[in-house]
């Protein structure tokens, strides 16, 4: 499925996925900024599985990646997270979400960024959904136990829906981030966002509670909300998703 989405990306969009690709032609990152012209690579990936048997058999399966580049003054980020479950064999919830993003530092507290996402989601009524934004970041604490941002920007965004309709509307943007190291093993991270269209608002919040079995793996308890305003008939306008997956960073 991912090669899936790739491969529409390219066909559909993609010299803006290129260019958000081409940040990571090199070496790369942690989150503090890189002395001199050093350039930095880190990433992460999560794998969580549920499988059932006997009165009841179904498996559900989930996985997300980030890789992260830190230079000097750029910071780009590509993120990819999938989901899928089964019941006897038939599909019950299915939905691939790839995002990569380029954050250009103004000072040590404040940036410039441009983000590119591809959704996959027909049980929430649409096939596919891209957006494209482009705002101003600003980290209003920057502690070494607690990090708070917000962002504001706008953009575009097109929508396939299960039925086959094309909707293309602008929009705008507002998103905040918090971080809190809660102990020397554990850390709590909470992000929210709103993406106000024409036709629709997309609100989407992911609460992340993260504790570190030893330097490299961890295990993460998740919850993610997704709601959409218009919706059709046949759909409920929130999807929630609770996760408890293995995570490794490197």
């Amino acid at each position: 499925m991912l090669l899936k989405v790739l491969s529409l990306l390219l066909a559909r969009r993609g010299w803006m996925f290129l260019l958000l690709l081409a940040g990571f032609a090199g070496p790369a990152a942690a989150e503090e900024t890189p002395a001199g012209g050093e350039v930095k690579w880190s990433g992460s990936a999560e794998l969580g599985i549920v499988l059932t048997s006997g009165n009841t058999e179904s498996r559900s399966t989930t996985g997300k990646f980030k890789f992260l580049n830190q230079r000097v003054d750029w910071r780009h980020r590509l993120y990819a997270d999938g989901y899928k479950a089964t019941d006897k064999g038939t599909v019950t919830a299915e939905n691939y979400k790839l995002e990569g993003r380029s954050e250009y530092l103004l000072r040590e507290i404040d940036y410039l960024f441009g983000l590119l996402r591809y959704e996959y989601d027909p049980f929430a009524g649409y096939e596919r959904r891209t957006t494209e934004v482009a705002g101003y970041g600003y980290d209003v604490l920057k502690r070494k136990t607690l990090t708070w941002k917000v962002e504001a920007g706008v953009g575009a965004r097109q929508t396939l829906s299960g039925s086959g309709e094309n909707t293309r509307e602008g929009l705008w943007r507002l998103a905040t981030w918090l971080k809190w190291d809660t102990g020397k093993n554990s850390s709590f991270t909470q992000g929210l966002f709103i993406e106000q269209g024409g036709e629709n608002r997309f609100t989407e919040s992911s609460s992340e509670l993260k504790i570190k079995l030893n330097a490299s793996l961890a295990c993460k308890l998740a919850l993610s909300v997704k709601h959409n305003s218009e919706v059709p008939v046949d759909k409920k306008n929130t999807d929630t998703k609770t996760t408890v997956t293995l995570n490794y960073d490197f």
